[in-house]
């Protein structure tokens, strides 16, 4: 069934949340996506070595998510999430000593404060300094004229100690880039919801199953929905106006005829899609100020479990972060699933993959302090040069709505404006606005 009220192209997750919020209001559509399977960001494959399905990176998502965890309830996949009963996070140094910042009696914004008052991986004078800064930010009371997350935290008594410890960590897993890079109206949205919203929504939740499975049951969800088409494995290359409706071709030249599409694709392969004249536009100002930054995973298996924590932070390292998928994703196996992660690293980005394992076993050795000698059974390195669009202050700026100056013409992806980074709560709800925008133009119809 094709019809010719609605496009979304695109089925990553900014376009199944569009999907889904039209198919609640019975709104016929059809979608288009390029590759052979959906999720975008999110995806898992069958690797023959490790004999598993690996992500293309690891995630791990806030408590304090909502959009994303109503996609997952409406797919009924919100069950293969694992929340975490008390907020807690293991920082690891090089001597292999572990400190712990966790909430202390409940996952509240109080429980936080009390952990903070025992997380010796800070001085005594920088935990005071964390607390005296959570407590001005929910009064109110911080200096926020600095556009960069950087300066803020500066010049609101952050030293550099508690940044280098405590808000690098934090900011780069979160946003991907660095605090210099980060305006600082993200970094405290982030901060209200993460750490003082008023829902003991505080933690972390991790994915029980490979990531792929989360969304996949979306297929199925739409085979109950006569009112919607999905076309995979069809790219669209190129679109033209055709009075109050637009026609797109596929990669095999062939056209179809719409009056509304919601674009849910990465801002360069829009930028490659759309009429030049409508760069005319300064709605589409955002093209010029596009960079992205990049993450390396990388993914280990061993035959020795050296790390029983389900994740933790790797201090100082160029490796971030390590998670145990073994115990995450209760992995029946005889060896340990490992996989590691680098945040908007052009540092790893940069070197061959032997040189990637060489740095890997030598964190490994000088964090863990391993008893037995340790090498990967398999390893598997993914570099992603465009894992996510660098919002820096200058793009905050032109972040697009999901709204268009064209008239039947909607955008969504984490990288346009929901007032968060880019993550897949951000996707969710861009997906959620540009269907909201849709259903209002048709309810005036």
């Amino acid at each position: 069934m094709l019809n010719n009220e609605v496009a979304i192209v695109g089925c990553g997750v900014s376009g199944i949340s569009a999907s889904i919020h039209l198919s609640r209001s019975n709104i016929p559509h059809t979608i288009f996506e390029r590759r052979n399977f959906i999720g975008g960001r999110i995806f898992s494959f069958f690797d023959e070595k490790f004999s598993y399905h690996l992500d293309n990176g690891q995630h791990i998502f806030s408590s304090a998510y909502k959009n994303f965890f109503e996609i997952l309830t409406e797919l009924n996949t919100i069950e293969y999430l694992d929340y975490q009963k008390k907020f807690y996070v293991p920082f690891i140094q090089n001597n292999s000593k572990k400190f712990y910042l966790k909430s202390s009696f409940n996952n509240s914004k109080f429980g936080l404060l009390f952990g903070i008052l025992v997380f010796n991986l800070l001085t005594l004078k920088n935990r005071v300094e964390l607390i005296k800064f959570f407590h001005k930010f929910s009064r109110n009371h911080l200096k926020n004229n600095y556009p960069v997350a950087l300066d803020f935290l500066v010049k609101n008594e952050q030293s550099p100690n508690l940044i280098k410890y405590f808000w690098e960590p934090f900011c780069t897993a979160v946003f991907n880039s660095s605090l210099s890079e980060i305006p600082t109206s993200l970094l405290t949205n982030v901060i209200r919801l993460t750490f003082l919203n008023d829902k003991n929504k505080l933690g972390f939740v991790f994915s029980k199953v490979p990531l792929s499975q989360l969304t996949k049951s979306f297929l199925s969800y739409i085979n109950t929905k006569s009112i919607v088409d999905i076309r995979l494995g069809t790219s669209i290359t190129k679109i033209k106006e055709n009075n109050k409706s637009f026609i797109l071709y596929d990669q095999s030249g062939q056209a179809y005829e719409f009056r509304n599409i919601i674009f849910c694709i990465p801002p360069n392969f829009l930028s490659s899609l759309i009429l030049e004249e409508w760069k005319n536009f300064e709605y589409f100002n955002f093209f010029n100020k596009i960079k992205f930054n990049p993450i390396v995973s990388i993914y280990a298996s061993f035959n020795y479990e050296f790390c029983k924590e389900k994740f933790a932070h790797l201090v100082g390292s160029p490796i971030h972060w390590v998670f145990n998928k073994t115990r995450i994703e209760n992995i029946q196996n005889s060896s340990y699933l490992y996989s590691f992660t680098s945040s908007n690293s052009t540092e790893l980005m940069n070197q061959n993959n032997l040189h990637i394992n060489e740095i890997l076993l030598e964190t490994i050795n000088q964090y863990f302090k391993p008893k037995l000698k340790l090498n990967p059974i398999n390893i598997k390195i993914i570099k992603d040069k465009f894992a996510t669009i660098s919002i820096s202050p200058e793009f905050e700026k032109v972040r697009p709505s999901q709204l268009s100056p064209i008239e039947g013409i909607y955008i969504a992806g984490d990288w346009t404006k929901t007032e968060l980074p880019a993550t897949l709560e951000s996707a969710s709800l861009s997906g959620k606005l540009a269907a909201n925008f849709l259903l209002n133009k048709l309810k005036k119809i």
